[in-house]
């Protein structure tokens, strides 16, 4: 077996199968360590299982999971059936979803009220976040992004979990090779914030320290 499917958390056969390793902003898997193969794990995947991608094709998800390396879970299409899949599943750009559903979105529903609840100046939560003090401002004003009538309940409770995680759960976490949703259900977390957690964005309080 290729070294590839190492660091893929690989379940039953109509499940997602997570890269369990770095992930880009949009949260696809990404590496460097088995090049010529693309470095996009999800293209990684599908090389490896069905051969060469043609030129000028993507590699597109039936399960909208950008980290899915399942390759039953990958097909070939041009960027207008891309377009197509997106706008079926409400993921267009005109798409009415609201928050951090929206493909649009830089931020998630939890680092919101993190914003709006923190002290820090925008520029430091800017550098923080990976996003522009503007879009700091906007959020601090209520402008961010179009919120949806849950999402500040829905925030509260992921921030009111937050503070359960302890640091050797946060290592636990780090450690273990379930895919997020999987974890996200077992300490009753966001799915945002165990990627955070693995990717050593976590804030402090995650932990339970002050």
């Amino acid at each position: 077996m290729h070294p590839f499917w190492d660091k893929v958390s690989i379940l039953n056969p109509d499940e997602c199968w997570e890269w369990t390793g770095a992930r880009n902003k949009k949260g696809y898997g990404r590496t460097l360590r088995f090049k010529p193969l693309p470095t996009l794990t999800h293209r990684i995947s599908y090389t490896l299982t069905y051969g060469p991608i043609p030129p000028s094709m993507l590699v597109c998800h039936r399960c909208d999971n950008p980290a899915c390396c399942n390759p039953q879970h990958l097909f070939l299409g041009t960027p207008a059936d891309n377009s197509r899949d997106m706008s079926s599943k409400g993921r267009a750009r005109n798409s009415p979803l609201y928050g951090e559903s929206h493909p649009q979105s830089k931020l998630t529903q939890a680092q919101v009220l993190y914003i709006r609840e923190s002290d820090l100046p925008g520029v430091s939560l800017a550098l923080e976040l990976g996003v522009t003090p503007t879009t700091i401002c906007r959020v601090r004003r209520g402008r961010g992004r179009k919120s949806d009538p849950g999402e500040i309940q829905l925030s509260r409770r992921i921030s009111t979990h937050s503070q359960k995680i302890t640091d050797t759960q946060a290592l636990e976490i780090r450690s273990s090779t379930k895919p997020g949703s999987a974890l996200a259900k077992e300490y009753g977390l966001h799915v945002s914030t165990i990627s955070k957690i693995r990717l050593g964005k976590a804030r402090t309080k995650l932990s339970g320290q002050d």
